[in-house]
């Protein structure tokens, strides 16, 4: 693990309860954040089709979020590290 997947998994980490409980005008926000946090191009193409997403109320946006809000922390950390993390940074 890099320094760099290291510090997005710990970012991540405090983050995803808040995301998962925001209302949809704040979470639209928080993409929008992310967007320019994003570390390379793929993180802020796919961050910017996620707002685009969001923007047309798509499904998939709204199961990111009940992904996001599940309270079991493991589970929900795993299903993050998985699927962005390793397959994106």
């Amino acid at each position: 693990m890099t320094i760099k997947e290291f510090a997005a998994r710990q970012a991540l980490k405090q983050l995803m309860p808040v995301l998962g409980k925001m209302s949809d005008q704040n979470f639209g926000r928080a993409l929008a954040i992310g967007k320019k946090l994003a570390p390379n191009e793929f993180a802020r193409y796919f961050l910017d089709r996620l707002t685009v997403m969001h923007r047309e109320n798509h499904p998939t946006v709204q199961m990111l979020k009940r992904v996001l809000a599940i309270p079991n922390a493991t589970v929900r950390e795993r299903l993050v590290n998985s699927v962005l993390i390793k397959h994106h940074w």
